[in-house]
Order: structure tokens, then C-alpha cells, then sequence
């Protein structure tokens, strides 16, 4: 099935968005889903549609610029479709990730945003120390885990957790988890560990690469389970540093968070 994506600016809004609209209809899409408006981060309807989106689906666009905000951004979206079995097409460029061709082009922007990201850092780095000698530095803005009374006041007074993280400036999968871990009990010793643990980056660097079923998930209950069971995988490499010191390889069976999920344990495979 494709599905197309659709986005306007502000000027020329009409003329713009008809003409989207008339390459997206003759390319065959199914279903289109439309932002308004030049969004600076927030493009909802394009959330909706790699939600929606499943195996052997595509995303369909007209032009790049009407979809991605970045090269950065592109492959975050090329890499979601291919975890979920789905493809990009780009009709003006005539690219299609399901073709060699379109991989080869997503693989040299996979580059650049490396390269772009590899930059930032060093120029923030820079900043970093030039603001330290100047005695100006004050240090990294509050992590998600910081914001958890915030997280649980704004869900105590219904607030969805896509409202929350966009109110709070923080991820939807750390939204699902600072809520979980209230619900079993965890909260406090999550966030004090979070604070204290030296190691907090490398934790969860380690946590993303493993590879576990629900992955393959499409839509937004595989969305919601996705970030359930790295919640529990996280948590999982936690336990196992401060047990043997190191971090777990190759296949282990991991705790799934209490009172989420009908298995009370699910198989996470870490890199060997």
C-alpha cells in the first residue's frame, strides 16, 4: 500500500498543497496524510503516517524538503520504514529505498549526517570548553528523568503523552517509561540511579543496539510496545553492570516491566 505525505507552507499554501496532492493521487497512493504550515519540529500528520505505516507499505513525498528537516532526519525515517519492512519513494529525485539504487542514496546520507553530527559535536565541544575557562558553563539542561513530576502532573491531569512530550521538550518512549515506572513502583530508585550511575550514557548507547521481537511492530500499539520492552531492557543493563561489571552479550531473557505485556519475559539479543 503507499501512503503519501503531503506538507504546505504558509505562502503559497493552495497552490502548493493541489499540486502535492495531484502527483501523490497519480503515483497511487491509497491514503495521504497533510501538515499546514512550516513546522520547525512539530509535523503531527507525518507522525500519524509512520505510525500507520506497515510491512511493504511505502512512504510516498514529492519533493525532499516536504518531508525531512535534515539529512539527520532522513535516515531516522528511512531507518523506522526499514525496521518495519517498509520503503521511501522521493517522486522528483526518483528515488525508491526498495531499489539498490535507493539504498545506495540513503546510505551516503546516512553519511553526512554522521559527518554533520561528528561537527556539532566538536563545535559544541569548543563552546563547552571556551565557556568553562570563561567561568560561563552551566551544564547540560535537565534529562527526561529530571522532568518525571513534571511527566506525572501533567498526566494526573489527563494530558496524553504526546501532549507530554511536547509540552516538556522530551520523547514520547521517555514519557511511557517515567509513567511505567511509577506504576511498578520503581520511580524514585530508577531516577536516583539515572542521577548517580557514571555510566548512564554508555547504559542506554548499549540498550539501543540490542534487538529484540517487538521491533518488528508496526503502528502505535507496536509503537507502545517498542518502548515498553526497551524500558525493560535498559533497566536490564543496568542490573547486569552493577552485577558483573560489564555488559551483557549475545542472548539474555529480560524482565518485561510489571503489569505491561502478556510474557513475563522477553529475549533481548546484545551485540557478541
Amino acid at each position: 500500500m503507499k501512503i503519501g505525505y503531503a506538507r504546505a507552507p504558509i505562502l503559497n499554501v493552495e497552490a502548493d498543497f493541489e499540486a502535492q496532492l495531484g502527483e501523490l493521487n497519480k503515483a497511487g497512493c491509497e491514503k495521504v496524510f497533510t501538515d499546514r504550515g512550516s513546522f520547525a519540529s512539530l509535523r503531527p500528520q507525518l507522525a500519524a503516517a509512520l505510525d500507520f505505516i506497515g510491512t511493504d507499505d511505502s512512504l510516498v513525498v514529492t519533493r525532499l524538503d516536504r518531508l525531512a528537516r535534515s539529512t539527520e532526519h532522513l535516515v531516522q525515517i528511512a531507518d523506522g520504514l526499514e525496521a518495519r519492512g517498509a520503503t521511501m519513494q522521493i517522486l522528483d529525485l526518483g528515488v525508491d529505498t526498495g531499489t539498490s539504487a535507493g539504498r545506495h542514496l540513503l546510505t551516503m546520507a546516512a553519511a553526512i549526517a554522521r559527518f554533520e553530527r561528528e561537527i556539532a559535536l566538536e563545535h559544541r565541544q569548543e563552546g563547552v570548553t571556551k565557556a568553562k575557562a570563561e567561568g560561563r558553563y552551566k551544564g547540560r539542561k535537565p534529562t527526561a528523568r529530571a522532568k518525571s513530576k513534571d511527566v506525572l502532573r501533567l498526566k494526573d491531569k489527563g494530558a496524553g503523552a504526546t501532549e507530554i512530550s511536547r509540552t516538556l521538550d522530551i520523547g514520547r518512549a521517555s514519557v511511557y517509561r517515567i509513567i511505567n515506572d511509577r506504576k511498578a513502583g520503581r520511580l524514585d530508585d530508577r531516577v536516583r540511579h539515572a542521577a548517580l550511575h557514571p555510566m548512564q550514557k554508555e547504559i542506554d548507547a548499549w540498550a539501543a543496539r540490542a534487538t529484540f521481537a517487538s521491533q518488528k511492530d508496526s503502528g502505535y500499539k507496536g509503537y507502545v510496545n517498542k518502548s515498553f520492552e526497551l524500558a525493560a531492557v535498559q533497566e536490564f543493563v543496568m542490573q547486569y553492570l552493577a552485577k558483573t561489571g560489564g555488559f551483557p552479550k549475545k542472548a539474555h531473557a529480560v524482565p518485561k516491566l510489571e503489569k505491561y505485556g502478556s510474557r513475563k519475559v522477553f529475549t533481548a539479543r546484545f551485540p557478541d
